[in-house]
């Protein structure tokens, strides 16, 4: 048996693991969007207006913009905790999620495939039918 506060370190360790994980992750998408906005918008220019877009994109993710990136990062970590936990607290045998799929378990995904299919297309046309009416 394992001491009561273990479970909490180690929570607090996998939370800890996922943010800064998230943080890495945000910071690289966050560079490379700007990267790329600064080629898209600015690709006809003939003085470039930066002189090294990669540099001035890295320094805006860990200066102006650390704390927006942090602050997402931390709301996805909590949610991913939360999530892992009840995973961890509803499992029965460890090896739950290696056993093969039931027979029928691909017809029911089928079904309710199909059923956001429909749902989704049926969304479309009340949109486009809206957008025509007012147009």
């Amino acid at each position: 048996m394992l001491n009561p506060s273990s479970y909490v370190l180690s929570t607090f360790l996998v939370f800890m693991y996922l943010w800064t994980a998230s943080v890495v992750n945000y910071a690289q998408t966050f560079i490379i969007s700007q990267i790329t906005c600064h080629w898209y918008y600015h690709r006809h220019d003939t003085t470039p207006r930066v002189r090294n877009p990669t540099l001035t994109s890295f320094r805006h993710a860990f200066t102006t913009s650390f704390g927006s990136i942090c602050f997402a990062s931390l709301v996805y970590s909590i949610l991913r905790l939360a999530q892992f936990v009840l995973r961890q607290s509803t499992k029965v045998d460890p090896f739950s999620s290696f056993r093969p799929p039931k027979k029928d378990s691909r017809d029911t995904l089928f079904v309710a495939a199909a059923q956001q299919a429909n749902q989704g297309h049926q969304l479309l046309r009340w949109h486009f039918g809206r957008v025509e009416q007012d147009g």
